[in-house]
């Protein structure tokens, strides 16, 4: 829809809108394609974005400055920061490459082999900084050393009857010990002996995310299929599934832990609400992202007071609002 074909009062209805519910604090302009991913710093300074304009960039979240990552050749789908926000992992062109988050400089060489791993599709850092795990197509995780910036390990299911070994996604239960899903299961792997520790079937998950405090792993399965599920992780008893026909757990684009709730997205047009990690039921406190437009996904930072929602279509930006997210 063009400006000129809304109506002016709904026009300005709109602007009042989006002032009050505080929806403008921060535009966050500069990638010139898609948005795939965001991530907050550990102490919620820092934001770290990954697009498909060959670039990742490092923002302020309190002054919206940012500092450009070129990533060479492809799209670059994944970035993580470093806890303490000193370094950026994310692919360069088909490989895994490391920065200075500050300055953009990049610290180590073009590492991999994209002939053997494939496309570097998922990066994290360890709670504690010390590892970072590349999660690549052809099903291998690499860990490497975040000063020597070497390798120093693999994770390679080789199961002969297994149809797909492709990494969607991964969390760190602890520095040691990391959770992997892939396109046919979900394997807790130990990272001290380099051996799986346990594997669930038939779980295809499009992001996981891991919440010490309650010893839960929860996955967001494949978006569109209403399929969040939980797991206790002292017995790995599933304790909860959302229903397949609740179309309110449709869209669940991005997952958020915050202490003993979890932001899970609601619909196609990018809101979201807070879902209770105790009684294992979503609260009905929705909020509302500010343009319907082109929904990508969001992040909440740490202390559950700010929400990074990045879009599609032909925006190509990132707001952060005050939101009281607990």
């Amino acid at each position: 829809m063009r400006l000129q074909d809304v109506p002016i009062p709904f026009f300005f209805l709109a602007i009042l809108t989006a002032s009050v519910l505080g929806y403008d604090d921060l535009k966050l302009d500069g990638h010139e394609r898609e948005l795939y991913s965001v991530a907050y710093s550990a102490d919620g300074n820092f934001l770290v974005s990954a697009a498909n304009d060959r670039t990742i960039r490092v923002w302020g979240t309190s002054q919206g400055t940012n500092v450009v990552i070129k990533t060479g050749y492809g799209a670059s789908r994944t970035a993580s920061i470093s806890p303490d926000g000193a370094l950026v992992a994310g692919r360069f062109e088909t490989g895994l490459a490391v920065w200075n988050a500050k300055t953009g400089e990049r610290l180590a060489p073009l590492v991999g082999d994209a002939s053997v791993d494939g496309t570097v599709l998922r990066v994290l850092f360890s709670p504690e900084g010390k590892t970072i795990v590349s999660g690549h197509e052809r099903g291998v995780v690499r860990i490497w050393n975040t000063k020597s910036l070497k390798t120093i390990g693999e994770l390679r299911r080789d199961k002969p009857n297994s149809d797909s070994h492709v990494v969607q996604s991964m969390a760190f239960l602890t520095d040691d010990q990391l959770a992997v899903g892939y396109d046919n299961a979900l394997v807790i792997w130990s990272l001290r002996s380099m051996s799986e520790v346990k594997e669930l079937l038939d779980v295809s998950t499009q992001s996981l995310h891991y919440v010490k405090s309650s010893n839960i792993l929860i996955a967001n399965q494949q978006a569109n299929v209403g399929a969040l599920r939980i797991w206790n992780t002292t017995n790995w008893n599933n304790v909860f599934t959302a229903d397949q026909n609740d179309r309110s757990e449709n869209y669940l684009r991005s997952l958020t832990p915050i202490d003993s709730r979890v932001a899970i997205g609601v619909n196609d047009q990018g809101d979201f609400e807070s879902f209770d990690l105790v009684r294992y039921r979503r609260t009905n406190k929705t909020f509302r992202a500010p343009y319907k437009l082109a929904p990508g996904g969001f992040a909440i930072s740490p202390s559950g007071k700010q929400v990074a929602n990045y879009f599609g279509g032909n925006l190509y930006q990132i707001h952060l609002q005050t939101i009281d997210f607990k």
